[in-house]
C-alpha cells in the first residue's frame, strides 16, 4: 500500500539507513534501491534500563504456589507486542498449552491491539486462561521483563527485533521465529533458540528444552546480556549515524 510513498521518500533522501541486513535486502528487492546506497546501522539498547534484576514475579501473581521452593518455582514466559496478526501471539498461547513441566508455567503478555480479543478467546478455549496473564499496555515494563525466564517472539516477520534485543540485554534468553532481522539479533544456541515461523509445536519444544535445563538457560542468560551490550551498545550506533551525516559539515 505504501510502497510508492516509501520509494519516493528513500530516493529523495540524502542518506538511507536500515537496522538490519535483511531490511536492506528487502529495500533492494522491493524498492529497486542500490545495495551500496543503504547503510546498515543496527538498533541499540540502553544497558542501564534493560538489565538483569534479582527476584521473581510473585508480587504480581501471589496466588501461584511454589515461589519459595526452588524445585517448584513457577516459570515465566514473557511477550510484549502490538497484538497484530503478524506477531502471531496466538502461537505463544498454543505453545504454552503444549509445554509439559513439573512446575507451573505462566505466559505474561504485555500490550494491546486488534488480535487481543482473539488471543484471549483462544486461551479460554485451550483452558489456559489461568496461566495466560494479560497486563495490557504498559509504558515501562523493563523491571517485569528482567524477572522472566524466557522471552517468546513468534512473529512471522520482524525488520529487526528490538523486543528481542531488550530481552537479551535484560539477561532473558529468547525463543523466536527464524525470520527477518531476528536472525541477526539472536545467536542460536548461545543467546536463545530460533524455530520455523508459524509452528507452535517447534516453539513449544524449544521452550520446554530450556525450561528443563536450568544450567543451559542460565548460561544463555549470561551470554545474552554480554552479547547484547557489546554488539548493540548505544555509542557506536550514534557515532555511525553522525558519520553518515558528516558530509553536511
Amino acid at each position: 500500500m505504501f510502497r510508492d510513498i516509501v520509494r519516493d521518500a528513500a530516493f529523495s533522501s540524502d542518506r538511507v539507513t536500515v537496522p538490519s541486513l535483511w531490511l536492506r535486502e528487502q529495500a533492494v528487492l522491493h524498492l529497486g534501491m542500490v545495495d551500496e546506497a543503504i547503510q546498515v546501522i543496527p538498533n541499540f539498547v540502553d544497558p542501564d534500563v534493560y538489565r538483569p534484576r534479582p527476584g521473581d514475579l510473585r508480587d504480581l501473581f501471589p496466588e501461584i504456589p511454589g515461589w519459595d521452593d526452588p524445585a517448584r518455582r513457577p516459570r515465566v514466559l514473557f511477550h510484549g507486542s502490538s497484538f497484530r496478526a503478524l506477531k502471531r501471539v496466538d502461537d505463544a498461547v498454543r505453545a504454552l498449552a503444549m509445554v509439559q513441566s513439573s512446575r507451573e508455567v505462566l505466559l505474561v503478555l504485555v500490550g494491546d491491539g486488534p488480535e487481543r480479543p482473539r488471543v484471549e478467546a483462544l486461551a479460554r478455549e485451550l483452558g489456559m486462561e489461568r496461566r495466560v496473564r494479560f497486563l495490557g499496555p504498559m509504558p515501562h515494563f523493563d523491571d517485569l521483563l528482567a524477572r522472566a525466564d524466557l522471552f517468546l517472539l513468534p512473529s512471522e516477520t520482524e525488520s529487526f527485533g528490538l523486543a528481542a534485543l531488550e530481552a537479551l540485554a535484560s539477561g532473558v534468553p529468547v525463543v523466536a521465529s527464524a525470520v527477518g532481522g531476528i536472525r541477526e539479533v539472536v545467536k542460536p544456541g548461545a543467546t536463545g533458540l530460533l524455530v520455523p515461523p508459524a509452528e507452535p509445536v517447534a516453539l513449544a519444544d524449544a521452550t520446554r528444552s530450556l525450561l528443563e535445563d536450568e544450567p543451559r538457560r542460565l548460561a544463555m542468560a549470561r551470554a545474552a546480556r554480554a552479547d547484547a551490550t557489546t554488539r548493540f551498545a548505544p555509542d557506536p550506533a550514534v557515532d555511525r549515524y553522525e558519520a553518515a551525516l558528516a558530509f553536511r559539515a
